[in-house]
């Protein structure tokens, strides 16, 4: 079985609005502990809707191919 690559996660969360910190790690590859920092350091898009955390899949592409993750390379 083949591991699937970054960009056929996201694919499969394009059609979602909105996703929760534990598809987002998914789909970025990281722990979420590692995802709940960057939210607190807000080095990551991100929504809070009351006291959730909820990240919008296309700003997350978004923010993957940007100079902010080349900016952070401890993110990797």
């Amino acid at each position: 079985m083949q591991r699937a690559t970054k960009a056929d996660r996201l694919e499969s969360y394009e059609h979602k609005l909105l996703i929760d910190i534990y598809e987002a790690s998914e789909l970025l590859g990281l722990k979420v502990s590692r995802l709940r920092m960057a939210v607190f350091r807000r080095e990551i898009p991100h929504r809070k809707i009351g006291a959730l955390v909820r990240f919008v899949p296309s700003e997350l592409k978004e923010w993957v191919n940007s100079e902010s993750l080349i900016q952070r390379p401890y993110l990797r």
